[in-house]
């Protein structure tokens, strides 16, 4: 799992492939959830979109612990796509 500092960018990405493995469009949610367990969900008009089948989104981190994201994608492609990352605390105080 790959860790992070509280206030780092991360960058949350999806990609959708046909059978044929060309890009896919799809209707994405990403939901992602904080180390609190409180989840904020993003519609597809706040995620980027790169090209056919490929999105992203930058999550600014905001406290340390384990978040989850899951990208579900409905329409022409359906999927489900998930992960977590880690935020390890502040050894010094910011303030």
């Amino acid at each position: 799992m790959t860790v992070y500092d509280i206030g780092d960018k991360v960058r949350l990405l999806l990609t959708i492939t046909t059978s044929t493995g060309g890009g896919a469009s799809g209707t994405v949610t990403l939901v992602v959830t904080d180390p609190a367990g409180a989840s904020s969900t993003i519609a597809s008009a706040g995620l980027t979109s790169t090209a056919t089948g490929k999105y992203r989104y930058d999550k600014v981190t905001t406290a340390a612990g384990r978040w989850l994201y899951q990208f579900v994608s409905t329409g022409n492609s359906v999927l489900s796509e998930g992960g977590a990352f880690a935020v390890r605390p502040r050894y010094a105080s910011t303030q």
